[in-house]
């Protein structure tokens, strides 16, 4: 009789949400919004038992502009991101499979950037946001080569930002079937696809290269 193993399962889910909201003709000019945001999922071992089960799950940020409700208590990691920790009873072990609902309600106030600041300087505490990691290959020769060349003779640091985003935009073909695959940002450089993520990634290296702060972050978007 084979043996059941043990499953430890750690998890972060990020996941797209069914957000109930009313439809709205010119979001542009939408001033306030109120969205309830419905996270509904189950997590499952395949020949064996879980034994331990704790889901880590993104939650949008609290802002000045924006105010999130939700029964857990929420967590923030070292980026400034939000998430919310489900666990199973610590007295039992969790049922195979484990379902999970939670609701997140949101309001949400409009902002607007009239413009950037000619002359900036990067705080200490974002500087970190820079340096190469992992995903987000910075100083990779392939990327900041492409990189430079489109910020070449810019005049301003929007206008560079400006450059590699449209290009992103105009060379990543989006692809169904890469949800969930993250790739990193010189892998989505050779292969020219992708979802939301990989686009993401792909900026993040790029502005990096050429001492732009950015970050990764995930969000809801209506």
């Amino acid at each position: 009789m084979q043996k059941a193993m043990p499953a430890l399962a750690l998890i972060l889910l990020l996941l797209l949400p069914a957000a109930s909201a009313q439809k709205i003709g010119n979001p542009q000019l939408a001033t306030y919004a109120s969205i309830s945001i419905d996270e509904n999922g189950s997590v499952g071992a395949i020949g064996g038992s879980m034994r331990d089960l704790r889901l880590n799950l993104s939650i949008p940020a609290p802002r000045l502009y924006q105010q999130v409700q939700v029964d857990d208590r929420p967590y923030s990691d070292a980026d400034g991101n939000s998430y919310i920790t489900i666990a199973s009873a610590a007295s039992a072990s969790p049922l195979n499979p484990f379902l999970y609902s939670r609701q997140i309600m949101v309001q949400s106030s409009g902002r607007i950037t009239e413009g950037l600041p000619s002359v900036y300087v990067v705080p200490p505490d974002l500087q970190r946001f820079m340096l190469p990691s992992e995903r987000t290959q910075s100083g990779n020769s392939k990327i900041r080569q492409l990189s430079m060349q489109l910020v070449e003779n810019a005049t301003t640091t929007f206008e560079k930002v400006a450059r590699m985003a449209i290009y992103v935009h105009d060379h990543i073909t989006y692809t169904d079937s890469m949800v969930g695959k993250e790739k990193d940002a010189l892998w989505v450089l050779e292969n020219q696809q992708g979802v939301c993520a990989e686009y993401a990634t792909l900026f993040v290296a790029m502005a990096r290269s050429v001492g732009i702060p950015a970050r990764y972050v995930t969000g809801y978007v209506y």
